[in-house]
């Protein structure tokens, strides 16, 4: 660990001076109430050295690298193993096959399969869950609602997606994503939890691309007269 020296100062002591000059006897300590130069200087050439000690390689191994990149090396490492262990391996499976064998569930990241209408007519099976349907787009905005979503068709029924995350406003990769899919007529894939009001979007997929309306891109900035 590399020790930062403290900055201090000369205090100087109380003693007793005449009023009317400087007869009186001296103080007793001459040290300067203020920060000097040279103690200022000599102190950062100090605290240099010291930090450049702790990269240097050692003397006795002057191929071994410097100990404080070794051991954030041994850090992300370990960090690495750590995230890639306790990740549960991603699995979709329709709700009957989950319903017929539940623990052979217990241990993964299951996003279960349905169409509009299956999740419509069974509701309450799937209430709770993480659900991934795939529908024609039919509309998406605010309309009526007290968040941005986007409503699902298939033939007959609909099925409200949304996020909070859009409530101020949308990310501009959905938005090019969802024009380009109207434009195409082309249908849309949405998973997330399936809440009272519908469900509360985790991702959108359309033609191999993916968008998490938890992270929107930043806006660029467009200027007369520039692409």
């Amino acid at each position: 660990m590399v020790k930062f020296p403290f900055f201090y100062r000369g205090v100087a002591q109380p003693g007793s001076a005449l009023e009317w000059g400087s007869s009186g006897r001296w103080f007793k300590s001459s040290r300067p109430d203020q920060h000097t130069t040279e103690h200022s200087a000599r102190t950062g050439r100090v605290l240099f050295l010291r930090v450049r000690a702790r990269l240097r390689p050692r003397a006795d191994n002057p191929h071994q690298p410097p100990r404080v990149f070794f051991r954030a090396f041994l850090v992300c490492v370990f960090a690495v193993l750590l995230a890639s262990g306790c990740s549960a391996p991603l699995v979709r499976a329709p709700l009957d096959d989950v319903l017929a064998d539940p623990a052979a569930y217990e241990d993964v990241e299951l996003i279960v399969t349905a169409s509009v209408e299956d999740v419509r007519e069974r509701y309450h099976l799937y209430r709770d869950r993480r659900v991934e349907v795939t529908g024609d787009l039919a509309y998406y905005g605010r309309r009526s609602f007290w968040t941005w979503y986007l409503m699902l068709a298939d033939g007959d029924h609909r099925l409200r997606c949304y996020t909070h995350h859009y409530r101020l406003s949308v990310g501009r990769d959905a938005e090019v994503m969802l024009l380009s899919a109207r434009a195409a007529r082309k249908p849309v894939t949405v998973n997330g939890i399936l809440r009272s009001d519908g469900i509360d979007i985790w991702e959108i997929l359309y033609d191999g691309q993916l968008v998490r309306p938890d992270y929107k891109p930043p806006e660029v900035p467009v200027f007369p007269g520039t692409l």
